[in-house]
C-alpha cells in the first residue's frame, strides 16, 4: 500500500516547489514593484473593462470573404421583394409621348450535345413605378425614399409589373442560358409616340438619346459590427447613349449574387443566419457598338446576365473563449515587458538589502578600528586603577571613608616621581635618560587623552541622564546602530548593475555596495553552502568525542508549544526594532491604542537590552575565571573579542556607571570590596 501511495504522489501535478524565503515570504517584494503593480492593475482593468463592453455589444467580430468562379452560375431567380430597377428614356414626359419603346424579354437557351439548340422568349410586362414599389424594399432597412424618389422622378419611369419574377442562369457557352434583355425599338403606339418633328428636334438639339437605369443596389461592409451591414441605395449611374441610325449598341450588365453566413452566438457553439442578395455590379460592364448596313430594328440591347463571381461571406462574433484568451494574451505581453524590468529591480534590490542585514559599511577600516581599540585600551587602564585602589579584604565595610577610592594628590604623585627620578639617575646613562624622558611624555600624553576621553563620556552621560549603566549601555547601542546607516539603492547604483558595473564604478559607495553583492553571490553559492556544511561535520566530530556526537544526534526536536513565548534576539532584530521606534517617534498621533502599543514595544526593548545587559556579565565572569582554564573560558574570551573595541568600551563604560552608583549607595548602606570588584569584572589582559 506504501508503495502504490508512493508512485501516486508522483503523479501529483500541483506539488508545492520548495524554495528559501526572505523576510519570511517565499518572494521579495519592493515598494516599487508594488506601485508599478498597481498601475499595471488599473491599465488591464481599463483594457478588460472596454473589451467585455463591446464583447457584450456585438462591436467585435470577424469576416471572411472569399471570391468563388462558378464555371456555370447556378440559377437565380429575381423578384421585386429584394432587387427592382427602373429604366427609362432620359426626355421629358416619358410615359405620355415617348420618343422610343422600351421592351424588356426574358430568354432562355436551352443547347444541347448534338450541336442543337432551342430558344424561347418571354415578354416582361412594364407598368409606371410608383413609391410603394421602392419603400417596399427600403422599409426593411429602415428609410424611407420618397424625396428620392420625386427627385429623380421615377414616377415617369417603367418598372416590371407586380408580383413578376425573371431568373438568370448560365453564360452563352452553357447548356443552359437564361437572361434578361432590354431594348430600343421604333415607338409602335401611333396615339402616344411623339411625332417625327418633334423626335427630329430633339435629335438636332442633342445628336443623341440616353437610356438611364436606376436599380436598387447594395453595398456590403463585413466588418462593421453592426447588424446594418447591408446598405441599400439606389444606383444613378447606369446609363447609355444610342444614335439613331445604323449604330448599334449592345450593352452586358451582371448581377452578383452575395451568400452571407452571419454567427450570432457569443457562446463556443454556433447560431447560424443565411441571407442573399444581389447587386448589379458596375465592374463588370461590357459595351459593344456594331455599324450595320441598314437600319436595326433596336438601337439598343441590354443584356442582364449571371455573373460567374459568387461571393461568400462569414461573420461572426467574438466568442467568449477568444475573448478570454485575448484577454490573457493582453496579460502576459504587459507582465513580460513589466515584469522584465521590475524582476531586475527587485533582484538588485533583493541584493542590496541583504548586503545591508549582513554587512556594515566603512571606507577605511584600520584608522576606525585603531581608534575604537585606543579608547578601549584608555577605559582598561582606567578600571585596572580603580581595582589595584580596592583593598582585597573580605571584611565589610561600613565606613565611608573606607569605601572611598582615595585619589593620590598631585604633588605627591610629583614628588614621588622626583624621588624615583633623582634614584635612578646616578645610575643612568645620557641615552637611558633620553628614553626615560621620551616614556614620560608619552605617558603624559596618553593620561591627558585619558583624562580628555572620560571627560568626554561623562558628560555624555550626564547630557543624556543616565542614572546607571543599562540606559547608557541602551542609548549607546541605539547610537551606534543609527550611526551605521545603510547603503540605500540609487539611480546611479541601479545603472551600474545593469551596465555590469562599467558606469559610475569609481563612486566609493558603489564600489562598497558590488563588493558586498560579490560577498553575498560567493556567500549563496551551492559549492560554497555545501563545503560549509561539511565544515560543520567536521567541527562537531573534533569537537564531539564519538558517544557525544551520538547523543548529540539523539537530542529530541525543538518544541513547539503555546506556553513557550521564549524570544531569541540577536543584531539584526535590534537594528530593526531601533530603526522603527525611531520612525514611530516622527509620527505624532493621538490615539489611545497607538499609545499602548508604543509604550508596550518600549517595554519589550527594555526587556531585551537588559539580557543582553546581563548575558555580557555572565560571560565576562566565564572569560575571568582563571581557576578553570577551560574551553568555555575560552570561547567566552573570544566571544567578547568578536564583540570589536567599541562594544566592548560601551560595555565597559557601563560598568563604571554602575560601579560609580554602586560606590555612592555604598556610602548610606555597607557592601564588601569584593562585591564592587565584581561589578567591574574587567582585567587588561583582555586585550590582548
Amino acid at each position: 500500500m506504501q508503495r502504490i501511495s508512493h508512485w501516486i504522489s508522483k503523479m501529483d501535478i500541483f506539488g508545492q516547489s520548495i524554495t528559501l524565503r526572505m523576510n519570511k515570504q517565499s518572494s521579495y517584494k519592493t515598494v516599487f514593484g508594488g506601485c508599478s503593480s498597481l498601475v499595471l492593475l488599473i491599465i488591464l482593468i481599463l483594457i478588460f473593462s472596454s473589451n467585455i463592453t463591446s464583447f457584450f455589444n456585438k462591436e467585435s467580430l470577424s469576416a471572411t470573404v472569399l471570391t468563388e468562379f462558378e464555371e456555370i452560375p447556378s440559377l437565380s431567380i429575381i423578384d421585386d421583394s429584394f432587387f427592382l430597377f427602373a429604366v427609362q428614356i432620359d426626355q421629358d414626359n416619358f410615359l405620355s409621348k415617348p420618343f422610343y419603346d422600351i421592351k424588356i424579354d426574358q430568354l432562355r437557351i436551352q443547347k444541347f450535345l448534338n450541336g442543337s439548340s432551342i430558344q424561347s422568349q418571354k415578354e416582361i410586362q412594364l407598368i409606371p413605378c410608383t413609391l410603394d414599389r421602392f419603400n417596399k424594399i427600403f422599409s426593411q432597412f429602415g428609410r424611407d425614399i420618397r424625396d428620392q424618389f420625386n427627385q429623380f422622378k421615377l414616377y415617369d419611369f417603367l418598372c416590371f409589373d407586380y408580383n413578376q419574377s425573371f431568373s438568370i442562369q448560365g453564360t452563352y457557352s452553357n447548356l443552359e442560358f437564361e437572361y434578361l434583355r432590354i431594348s430600343v425599338q421604333k415607338c409602335a403606339n401611333k396615339t402616344n409616340c411623339a411625332s417625327n418633328e418633334e423626335l427630329q428636334q430633339e435629335i438636332d438639339k442633342n445628336g443623341a438619346f440616353k437610356i438611364k437605369l436606376f436599380p436598387i443596389n447594395k453595398i456590403l461592409n463585413p466588418y462593421k459590427p453592426e447588424d446594418n451591414y447591408l446598405q441599400t441605395f439606389l444606383d444613378d449611374s447606369f446609363f447609355f447613349r444610342f444614335i439613331p441610325s445604323n449604330i448599334y449598341k449592345s450593352v452586358d450588365l451582371f448581377i452578383k449574387e452575395y451568400e452571407v453566413t452571419n454567427d450570432q452566438s457569443l457562446l463556443p457553439f454556433s447560431y447560424l443566419e443565411y441571407s442573399q442578395f444581389y447587386t448589379l455590379d458596375q465592374s463588370e460592364i461590357k459595351e459593344r457598338t456594331e455599324l450595320q448596313n441598314n437600319q436595326p430594328q433596336s438601337f439598343v440591347q441590354i443584356q442582364i446576365r449571371k455573373s460567374p463571381y459568387k461571393i461568400k461571406i462569414f461573420r461572426k462574433y467574438l466568442k467568449i473563449d477568444e475573448l478570454l484568451s485575448n484577454l490573457g494574451g493582453i496579460q502576459q505581453i504587459f507582465i513580460f515587458f513589466v515584469g522584465t524590468i521590475l524582476t531586475i529591480y527587485n533582484r538588485f534590490q533583493l541584493l542590496v538589502e541583504l548586503a545591508n542585514k549582513l554587512y556594515e559599511f566603512t571606507l577605511v577600516s584600520f584608522q576606525k578600528e585603531k581608534y575604537y581599540q585606543e579608547n578601549l585600551d584608555l577605559v582598561n587602564q582606567m578600571i585596572y586603577n580603580k581595582q589595584e585602589k580596592i583593598p582585597f579584604s573580605e571584611k565589610p565595610r561600613n565606613s565611608d571613608v573606607d569605601l572611598e577610592i582615595q585619589p593620590l594628590h598631585q604633588s605627591t604623585i610629583n614628588q614621588k616621581s622626583k624621588n624615583e627620578l633623582l634614584k635612578f639617575s646616578e645610575q643612568m646613562s645620557p641615552s637611558s635618560q633620553q628614553q626615560q624622558r621620551n616614556s614620560q611624555k608619552k605617558q603624559t600624553e596618553n593620561n591627558i587623552k585619558k583624562n580628555k576621553f572620560i571627560y568626554e563620556q561623562e558628560a555624555m552621560a550626564l547630557k543624556l541622564n543616565c542614572s546607571n549603566g543599562l540606559e547608557y549601555f541602551q542609548l549607546q547601542i541605539q547610537n551606534l546602530i543609527q550611526r551605521s546607516q545603510p547603503i540605500l539603492m540609487t539611480f546611479q547604483m541601479l545603472i551600474n548593475f545593469l551596465t555590469c558595473q562599467k558606469v559610475f564604478n569609481n563612486k566609493k559607495h558603489i564600489q562598497l555596495m558590488n563588493k558586498a553583492i560579490d560577498s553575498i553571490t560567493q556567500q549563496i553559492d551551492l559549492f560554497n553552502i555545501l563545503t560549509k556544511l561539511n565544515d560543520l561535520e567536521k567541527l562537531k566530530e573534533v569537537i564531539f568525542s564519538p558517544q557525544q556526537l551520538l547523543m548529540f544526534n539523539f537530542a529530541p526536536k525543538p518544541l513547539i508549544s503555546l506556553d513557550n513565548t521564549s524570544e531569541v534576539f540577536n543584531r539584526t532584530i535590534i537594528e530593526e526594532r531601533t530603526r522603527n521606534h525611531n520612525i514611530r517617534q516622527d509620527e505624532v498621533s493621538s490615539d489611545s491604542e497607538f499609545q499602548n502599543k508604543i509604550h508596550y514595544n518600549l517595554q519589550a526593548d527594555a526587556k531585551m537590552y537588559t539580557k543582553i545587559y546581563s548575558a555580557y556579565d555572565d560571560v565576562l565572569q566565564e572569560a575571568e575565571n582563571d581557576q578553570d582554564p577551560s574551553l568555555c573560558s575560552n570561547l567566552s574570551k573570544q566571544i567578547i573579542r568578536k564583540l570589536g573595541a567599541e562594544v566592548q568600551t560601551i560595555f565597559k563604560l557601563s560598568k563604571l556607571i554602575d560601579f560609580h552608583q554602586n560606590q555612592n549607595n555604598t556610602r548610606r548602606r555597607g557592601m564588601t570590596s569584593e562585591t564592587l570588584r565584581r561589578v567591574l569584572y574587567s582585567k587588561t589582559n583582555l586585550q590582548q
